[in-house]
């Protein structure tokens, strides 16, 4: 009976101690479920910084310099042509040839230094618009070649002529004759086309008043021009050198 006893008491014992060892357990489990489930909640409820993540495409492969533009103003100059002109023509100026009309040649006549015994010559002819003049000077019993046109109305309320040309760098001049009372038919006054050349289209203002007269070739002292009654106009190569010239010349007009 005592044996009985004795082994009922340590089976209730054993039991016992085999309950509170479960319990242990299970609470430990909970508590390690219970801590991850926190710091679950932690990492899911955390915000997230946008500026704090960055991709390739978000940075340049190069720092970029930016250069800003400058205080002053740059002028540009136009690209250089074949046209010298500065200036459009005075609106107020007219015509006194423009060789548009190929049949305009015809008014124009040659006048060389053979008038006097000389042995200079020229060619006249125009080319999409320009008078050409080639020629040669020899200065052995002359030493002038001229191309003249005779004006279909006078010079009136002008007070100098713009011509637009190209020379060969040789001085040509003006030469203009009027009917002024008085005057000899022989004189002409001449006035320098001061032209550069160097194969440049130039624009070149010959003024009345800065006219010369003179009789073949020689200074003769007569009233001024008058362009009320002037009857020709032209262009004349006498510089007193042997040789070729070539001048080409795009259009005259009579300016006020």
């Amino acid at each position: 009976m005592f044996r009985f006893r004795s082994a009922l008491l340590m089976f209730a014992l054993a039991l016992a101690a085999c309950g509170a060892g479960g319990d242990d357990d299970v609470e430990a489990a909970n508590s390690t479920e219970d801590a991850s489930a926190a710091e679950g909640s932690t990492a899911a409820d955390a915000p997230t910084d946008a500026s704090s993540t960055t991709t390739d495409t978000d940075q340049p492969s190069e720092p970029t310099t930016s250069t800003a533009p400058p205080s002053s103003t740059t002028t540009i100059d136009p690209p250089a042509t074949d046209s010298a002109t500065t200036a459009p023509p005075d609106p107020s100026c007219r015509s006194v040839a423009d060789f548009e009309d190929e049949e305009e040649l015809r008014r124009w006549r040659i006048v060389n230094d053979g008038v006097m015994g000389g042995r200079s010559s020229a060619e006249a002819d125009v080319v999409d618009g320009v008078l050409i003049l080639d020629g040669e000077i020899v200065t052995d019993g002359g030493g002038f070649s001229s191309v003249r046109l005779a004006l279909d109305r006078p010079l009136t309320d002008a007070t100098g002529l713009l011509l637009r040309l190209r020379t060969d760098g040789r001085p040509y001049e003006v030469t203009l004759a009027d009917t002024a009372p008085g005057r000899d038919r022989r004189t002409s006054h001449q006035g320098a086309i001061a032209a550069v050349g160097a194969d440049e289209w130039e624009e070149v203002l010959v003024d009345f008043d800065d006219l010369d007269a003179s009789i073949f070739g020689r200074p003769v002292e007569v009233d001024p021009f008058e362009p009320g009654s002037a009857v020709e106009v032209g262009i004349i190569l006498a510089d007193g050198r042997d040789g070729p010239f070539n001048l080409e010349v795009d259009w005259i007009l009579a300016c006020p």
